[in-house]
């Protein structure tokens, strides 16, 4: 058995897939393990869990719009509210084997895009936010069913956020909390980017990966083989670039209705923008990986220092970058950050998807050469959801703004394929 650890975690080829056929192939996979979703949100972490061979007993999800996808995509009770509900899905599965629990908390009440919330070294800050100690909960129901592995995943924050546990009166890092509460349990924690397990994306995250003890004690795992920067890479042919992951859809524009979707795929859509935004993303240069906030000038089109606002050669407001006009009719500068309205680049990894990837006006969103923001279904391919992932009629409504977001706060698949098959290898063996 050690051999075969060592084989698996330590580069020994093991069976593979490419990208491609990730992304496009029809869903099949025979059950190796079973598992229960905390914070199921639509279920797109437990679709890689699912393609890894598993099957999921339970979620438990309080947006009905989420709940309602995740009904769509799996055979099984979604309950709603974790603190109302956490006593009827210990009573539901205290007799049974259960092999696995993933928590993925709410993460906004941990991103450091808020200051107040973001402030990990101030615990008073946290108790702003009920959010903050919801894993709480998960690990309530963790230490009730007992198990045999426990997933958590969330922003870079999340570790190193320090709340206070208002049961025991802990004040301390949630890394180390959950360390003390979960002592039957060893493993992995730390922070990695979600490119390590093919995902074209620069998505940095927390994970933790733990075991129970004894069961890890019983068949000879030890602590380093749940390192994911150790594993196998599972898949394989990954794009290396945006062009290449986009290649074969259908150009869009933001420029107006008939332009901006595609009519054999619903989730190939855009925004349209209003006219005078649209003139600031048309003048950002195709592949450039620029800002509207670089725009030559619309007039005598030379080169203008970034930030400025009119021409220093013709003295023409630049109306191609971001402003506001006053009501005299002369234009200032909106104030924002340097990665706003700026293009992706077409070389690279993509950057972060965000709930919020419909604004173009928010950080690094804007298609590499169109003039647009990434559509929906170029949104779901960064975060490795596949076509089979199937999206209820209704969030298609308002241009699937509902699924945009769904999408920006999911665990990409190809990372939770990477850790069920992990632990399905595992248990098969066993």
């Amino acid at each position: 058995m050690i051999s075969y650890y060592a084989e698996l975690f330590y580069g020994t080829p093991m069976s593979k897939i490419t990208f491609n056929n990730f992304i496009n192939a029809p869903f099949t996979s025979t059950e190796s393990f079973s598992f229960i979703s905390l914070f199921s949100s639509a279920g797109i972490a437990d679709y890689g869990l699912k393609i890894a061979g598993g099957k999921c007993l339970a979620a438990c999800e309080i947006d009905p719009n989420r709940r309602r996808t995740h009904q769509e995509n799996f055979d099984c009770p979604v309950f709603e509210d974790i603190k109302q509900d956490k006593d009827e899905i210990i009573k539901l599965f205290k007799n049974k084997d259960v092999d696995v629990i993933i928590a993925t908390p709410p993460c906004q009440s941990f991103s450091t895009a808020n200051s107040a919330r973001g402030n990990r070294g101030d615990y008073l800050s946290a108790e702003l936010d009920f959010r903050n100690t919801l894993f709480l909960d998960a690990v309530y129901i963790i230490k009730k069913l007992k198990p045999k592995f426990v997933i958590f995943e969330n922003v870079p924050n999340f570790l190193e956020r320090i709340i206070k546990d208002n049961n025991s009166d802990v004040i301390d890092k949630i890394g180390n909390i959950l360390e003390e509460k979960l002592a039957d349990y060893m493993g992995w924690k730390g922070s990695l980017c979600c490119s390590h397990f093919g995902v074209p994306q620069s998505r940095k995250r927390s994970l933790v990966v733990y075991v129970r003890r004894d069961f890890a004690e019983n068949n000879s795992i030890k602590k380093e083989y749940l390192n994911p920067l150790l594993w196998s890479k599972l898949i394989t042919d990954i794009p290396t670039n945006l062009l290449e992951l986009f290649e074969g859809l259908p150009s869009l524009d933001s420029f107006c209705e008939e332009t901006s979707y595609c009519e054999s795929d619903k989730l190939h859509i855009v925004p349209v923008l209003k006219a005078h935004h649209y003139s600031w993303v048309k003048d950002i240069p195709a592949y450039s990986g620029k800002s509207a906030w670089e725009n030559d000038c619309p007039v005598c089109h030379i080169k203008v220092e970034f930030g400025e606002i009119h021409c220093p050669h013709c003295g023409s407001p630049l109306v191609n970058r971001p402003h506001m006009q006053n009501t005299d009719g002369s234009i200032r500068a909106i104030k924002g950050f340097k990665t706003s309205y700026r293009r992706m680049s077409a070389t690279g990894l993509a950057s972060t998807i965000t709930t919020n990837s419909s604004a173009f006006s928010s950080d690094i969103k804007l298609h590499p050469a169109q003039n647009r923001v990434l559509s929906v279904r170029e949104c779901a391919l960064v975060q490795t959801i596949p076509y089979s992932f199937k999206w209820p009629e209704e969030q298609l409504i308002r241009k699937a703004h509902r699924i945009r977001e769904m999408i920006g706060e999911a665990v990409p698949c190809a990372v939770t394929y990477h850790i069920g098959n992990m632990i399905s290898k595992m248990l098969v063996k066993i």
